[in-house]
C-alpha cells in the first residue's frame, strides 16, 4: 500500500504540473489569436470567443466521475486528450495484462485436470477447485476418506463412485500439483493488473479534476470586452478588444 501510495502522489504531481504548462499554452494560443485578430473579420472573432470559452465552462465534479467509470473519459470531456491518452493507455494494457493472465492459468488448469482424468482416473465432470485440491493432496480417495474419518469430519466424506481417483506414484502425483499450482499463481498475479486498474482510475478522476478547476478557474480570472468602432453616420469601422486578465 506504501507502494501504491508512492507511485500515486508521484503521478498526481507530475500531471499537475503538465497540465499547469499545457494550460497555460493554450491560453497563450487563444489569446495571440485574439490580439491578432482582423478587425474585419467578425465571424472569426466569434468562432475564437466561442472557442475560449468552452475550454472551461465544465463541470469538474462531473469530468471527475467520468474518469473514475473509464480512465481518459473525463479529459475527453474537458478537451484534455493531451494528457487522458496515458490513461487510457494504461487502462488498455492492465486490461490486456490481465486476459492474458486468465487465458494462461485457464489453459495450464485445463491441462492439469486432463492429466489427472488420464492417469488418475478423476471424474472429468467435476469442475470443483477443492476437489482438485484433495486431488493433488491425497494419493487416492481412499486416503482421503479414511483421514476426513480419523477427524470425525463425517460431511466432507466423498463417494467413491463419484469422486474417484488413484494416482499409482507420488511421481504421478507431484506432476499434477505442479501444474495445478502454476494455475493458482497464474489467477494470483492478476491482481497485479487489478490494482494498476484501481491506481488509474484514481490518478485519472484526480487528474481530470485538477485539469478542469484549473480551466475553470482561468475563465473566472479573465474578461474579454469588444465594442464596435463607429464612424460618421454610425458606420462601423471596426471591432475593438480588451483583453482582461486578474491577478
Amino acid at each position: 500500500m506504501k507502494f501504491i501510495s508512492y507511485v500515486l502522489a508521484s503521478l498526481i504531481l507530475l500531471l499537475n504540473s503538465a497540465s499547469a504548462q499545457n494550460s497555460a499554452d493554450k491560453k497563450a494560443e487563444l489569446t495571440y489569436k485574439f490580439l491578432n485578430q482582423n478587425q474585419t473579420s467578425n465571424q472569426n472573432f466569434q468562432d475564437n470567443l466561442t472557442d475560449l470559452q468552452a475550454t472551461s465552462e465544465k463541470s469538474s465534479g462531473l469530468a471527475m466521475i467520468m474518469s473514475l467509470v473509464l480512465p481518459g473519459a473525463g479529459h475527453f470531456y474537458i478537451d484534455r486528450m493531451d494528457v487522458g491518452k496515458y490513461f487510457v493507455a494504461g487502462e488498455a494494457a492492465s486490461w490486456i495484462g490481465f486476459a492474458g493472465f486468465n487465458i494462461f492459468g485457464d489453459a495450464i488448469r485445463s491441462d492439469s485436470r486432463t492429466y489427472a482424468h488420464q492417469i488418475a482416473g478423476a471424474n472429468k465432470n467435476i469442475t470443483d477447485d477443492e476437489y482438485y485440491t484433495n486431488i493433488g493432496f491425497y494419493m487416492n480417495i481412499y486416503d482421503y476418506n479414511n483421514d476426513k474419518l480419523a477427524r470425525g469430519e463425517y460431511d466432507q466424506l466423498y463417494d467413491v463412485n463419484k469422486f474417484y481417483w488413484y494416482w499409482n506414484t507420488a511421481e504421478e502425483q507431484g506432476n499434477f500439483e505442479t501444474q495445478r499450482k502454476k494455475s493458482e499463481r497464474m489467477y494470483n498475479k492478476r491482481v497485479i493488473f487489478t490494482t494498476a486498474m484501481i491506481v488509474n482510475r484514481i490518478t485519472s478522476a484526480i487528474s481530470a479534476l485538477i485539469l478542469a478547476n484549473q480551466q475553470n478557474s482561468l475563465l473566472k480570472n479573465t474578461q474579454l470586452k469588444s465594442e464596435l468602432i463607429k464612424g460618421a453616420d454610425n458606420r462601423i469601422d471596426g471591432l475593438s478588444l480588451n483583453f482582461i486578465k486578474n491577478f
